[in-house]
Parts: structure tokens; sequence; C-alpha cells
């Protein structure tokens, strides 16, 4: 729709996708990292943008705002997250799927980052000034990609299933679809539409993976979204929607899809990850905390929406 908003890296969407640049940054640089992504400071380093977030974990006794140690501790469960989503791409890799398409794709890095097998061929989805920013750093540094990359510049509200098939995408074939940190940031309607275009576009064996909010942002997410958007320094309620969507396990299940859903902190668990809030090591500064806490309604903490992750498999039959 040509009328929609667009955005580039230093506007709407585009500065969560710097945001996530600068988490995976300093998650690169932890001794307990769980993924790897060197070419996340060059985005940082490019861009007039600057976001109070540090690229590295402060050493001690190096003062820190409240909100760097917001994002500090936010840069936990963005390791965390990333890593879960390599893992699930490598998974779909190496069972043969050969196709692989990041919706919302933002700064990521893995057709770079990450090893993969002959004849992969890795789509990026997302908007083209966001695309194009990308493109340049990576190219200006000489970094080359690990696999076949197509980036596919269009906005998802518009026809990018189109924009996909002429970039060379086979919907005959098994495709792995990541959609991570996206749901959240389309209205209710993109959001089915979305899905409608994957299942079509899907042959039997595609896999599906996406992180779901937990709770209903319709009934109490406003308040929770103003809170975190002043603690953050970024306006959260202003990029995502609160509006009420259909239960996505329902509609996979209706439209053959079987899924399971993991909790952020039982991930957590399995990886190793504690996701604890770093900065609140002690009984008082727990209690002064507490003294700054608006409710516990109205409080963002900690620094991320309660999340799932689910993924999913397109059934034969």
């Amino acid at each position: 729709m040509s009328s929609a908003q667009s955005w580039d890296i230093g506007s709407g969407p585009g500065v969560t996708a710097l945001g996530l640049a600068y988490a995976r940054t300093v998650e690169s640089g932890m001794p307990d990292r769980l993924i790897d992504d060197p070419f996340a400071r060059w985005f940082v380093d490019a861009t007039e943008t600057r976001l109070p977030m540090l690229t590295r974990w402060p050493e001690p006794g190096i003062e820190v705002t409240d909100q760097q140690k917001l994002h500090l501790h936010g840069s936990r469960y963005i390791g965390l997250r990333t890593r879960y989503y390599d893992d699930w791409l490598r998974d779909a890799a190496a069972s043969g799927v050969r196709q692989l398409v990041l919706l919302g794709a933002g700064l990521d890095t893995r057709a770079y980052r990450l090893d993969w097998p002959a004849g992969i061929r890795f789509f990026e989805i997302d908007q083209p000034a966001v695309l194009a920013f990308k493109e340049k750093v990576l190219t200006e540094r000489a970094a080359s990609p690990t696999c076949e990359l197509v980036p596919v510049a269009v906005d998802l509200r518009d026809d990018w299933a189109g924009a996909l098939r002429r970039a060379g995408f086979d919907p005959s074939a098994a495709t792995a679809w990541l959609a991570e940190g996206l749901l959240a940031y389309l209205p209710a309607q993109a959001e089915a539409e979305l899905f409608g275009q994957i299942d079509a576009l899907s042959a039997p064996g595609s896999r599906l993976a996406l992180d779901r909010i937990v709770g209903d942002l319709a009934e109490d997410g406003a308040a929770q979204l103003r809170q975190l958007s002043k603690r953050s320094g970024m306006e959260m309620d202003q990029m995502i929607s609160t509006e009420a969507r259909t239960d996505v396990l329902a509609w996979l299940a209706e439209h053959r899809w079987s899924a399971r859903e993991e909790d952020a902190t039982a991930s957590a668990e399995r990886y190793g990850r504690d996701l604890a809030d770093p900065f609140a090591d002690s009984e008082s500064e727990k209690a002064e905390q507490d003294e700054r806490a608006v409710s516990a309604r109205d409080e963002a903490r900690p620094p991320w929406l309660a999340t799932r992750f689910v993924t999913s498999r397109r059934n034969d039959h």
C-alpha cells in the first residue's frame, strides 16, 4: 500500500533494528556469549543515530545510567533469542531445507556469520532503506555472505509475496520462514495477511518460527508499553500494536501446521542463560527498585515483554 509509512535505520521500527545491533554487539563481547556477531558493531559505527545504549559490558566501578542498565539487561535476552533461532535455522538446513526467508530482516547477519551447507538461498525481506543501509555497510567492509543471499526490498504491508517470487523464490520447495521479533509491530490485519501468504507459499515440509507475546496487549498493554518507552528512551508504545489478534497456535493447527512453543525462561534454562536483572544483585538495590516502581502492572520488568518461542512445521497431509 503506497500510503503506508516507510522508515529507515533512524526512524520507526528501523531504530529497533539498530538497537538489536547494539545488543548483539554487547552479547558478542561477553565471556558467556551465546552468539558471535562481529558485523553488528559496524552498523552502530556507520550511522549518526545514537541510542541510549552501550556496545560493551561496563567494567566494575564504571557508572551507567538506568537506561543503559535496562538495555544491558535486555541484551541478555536478545543473545538468547538470536541463538535460539540460529539453531532452529541450522537444524532446518541440516534436514535438507535449502530455502530460508527472513521476514522483517532488519540488520540480521546470519547470512554472513553462520556457516551454511551448499545450495542455501537466503531471502531477506525488509524496507528498501533498511536493506540499502545494511548492504552499503557490509560492502564497504568487503564482507561476503556464506550462502546465496537474496535481498527483497519491499514493505511487508505491500505485495511482498509477489516481490519474493520475482526474486527467485520457489513455492514448490520446502521453506524455513523466520519472523523474529516481528509480529508485535504488525497491525492485526497485516499479521493475518502475513500468515495467509506464508501458508499459500509453503510446500509440505516447510517450517515457520516466530515469537509471540504472552497476554492480551489489547487489554493491558498500553500502560505497560508507555512505561517501557519511558524507561528505555525508545517509543515502543508508538511502534508496537496493541490490537487484539487471532491465537497463533489455533491458527496454525487449523491450517495444517503442527506447532510447539517454549517459554523464554525455559529456553534460557536450556542454554544456561541467566535472565535475572544483573544490576539488582543486592537486597537494598532490589528494595530501591520496588520503591521506584509505579505499580506491578505498569512497570515493565524485565525490559522485554513476556515471550514464547513458537516453531511449527507444515504437515504433508
